[in-house]
């Protein structure tokens, strides 16, 4: 069975999402140590700095000839830092704007990911030494008509 044009598309935000890594990849965190999409479970102090990813709904623009499709990205990001977790926050937001934006054609499988709103803060945690956010994003990606 092959993969749809939505899997695809998702399989590369999964790959650049690992590709977060002090050391090879020259962020500032390791984000990409801990990467899960669609994670229903909270996250293990082992397990952050860590992200969890969803591909929710996908609005449609019919063409003649190709279907515009724009998928809603969520990315939750959760940190831990013993003296600030917000400022580990914030580099990790760095962080994946930095991963999706090194190209947002992925090579050539979307037209675009653009950021939907503003980040939303979400989690601030004992003392401080937790925090977590919200980015959403839209991949725009076109297909045949009637593929998807």
């Amino acid at each position: 069975m092959t993969d749809s044009a939505r899997q695809t598309v998702v399989d590369a935000i999964d790959a650049r999402l690992k590709t977060i890594l002090v050391s090879p990849g020259g962020y500032e965190t390791n984000l990409g140590a801990n990467v899960f999409a669609w994670r229903a479970t909270p996250f293990t102090e082992t397990e952050l700095p860590g992200l969890a990813y969803r591909d929710l709904d996908e609005a449609n623009d019919i063409s003649v000839g190709e279907w515009e499709h724009f998928l809603t990205l969520e990315i939750d990001i959760h940190v831990f830092d013993e003296t600030d977790a917000m400022a580990e926050l914030r580099a990790a937001i760095k962080d994946v704007v930095k991963a999706i934006g090194t190209d947002t054609t992925f090579g050539g499988l979307t037209q675009d990911v653009a950021p939907s709103q503003r980040d939303f803060i979400k989690i601030t945690q004992n003392d401080g030494r937790f925090a977590g956010c919200t980015l959403t994003m839209i991949v725009t990606y076109l297909t045949d008509r009637w593929v998807a």
